[in-house]
């Protein structure tokens, strides 16, 4: 019965650490930055093969869903990570049906604001939960391998009988050979010594 605790206590433990390492959806911050499906103003001036082609500003921003689907990658993929107020130089070549490449600039491309976060953050409670659950799941695991090593060990330690090869519970006094208790009546099959000692 105390065994079947332990080992239920055990796998619980390895459960709630492995619950706890699981990535948790976070909101925009100056860490994780613009992140897919995010809706985000954004200010830049746009040039064709080299030619001015429109300009929006910080009052005047384009809005864009950050997903391939509703604009192009190249743009998507480097709006990814990128913070309010950073600003930076994209540009990629487009073929169109008939052939031609037209080259894209968008010079100073500036995340105004951040219209509708994808992954809005947890509320305080939640917050506090998750770090308790965190807290938790590092104790799990430190726990869980110290229990881990702890059974190896034992199983290791377990001397066992030479002759039937249970768990040997005396040894003979003569030669130390292990016996359990059913193989002792025979005697020392090494020494023939009929005295032992219990471990």
């Amino acid at each position: 019965m105390v065994s079947l605790s332990k080992n239920l206590l055990a796998l619980y433990l390895v459960l709630l650490s492995t619950i706890c390492l699981i990535p948790i959806a976070q909101a925009y911050s100056n860490t994780q930055g613009v992140e897919y499906n995010d809706i985000v103003d954004i200010s830049f001036t746009r040039y064709i093969d080299g030619e001015f082609s429109i300009e929006y500003t910080d009052s005047g921003p384009f809005q864009v869903v950050v997903d391939p689907a509703q604009v192009n990658r190249n743009l998507v993929d480097e709006l990814i990570g990128m913070k309010v107020g950073e600003k930076k130089d994209i540009a990629w070549d487009v073929t169109q049906s008939n052939g031609t490449v037209n080259y894209f600039e968008y010079r100073d491309t500036k995340i105004v604001k951040v219209v509708y976060d994808s992954s809005p953050g947890l509320p305080p409670i939640g917050g506090a939960v998750i770090t308790v659950l965190e807290v938790g799941g590092g104790l799990g695991v430190a726990v869980g391998g110290i229990y881990a090593v702890y059974k190896i060990r034992s199983r290791l330690l377990v001397k066992k009988c030479s002759d039937c090869g249970k768990k040997a519970n005396s040894k003979c006094a003569k030669c130390a050979t292990f016996y359990c208790p059913d193989c002792t009546v025979k005697g020392c099959l090494s020494c023939g010594s009929r005295k032992f000692v219990r471990l």
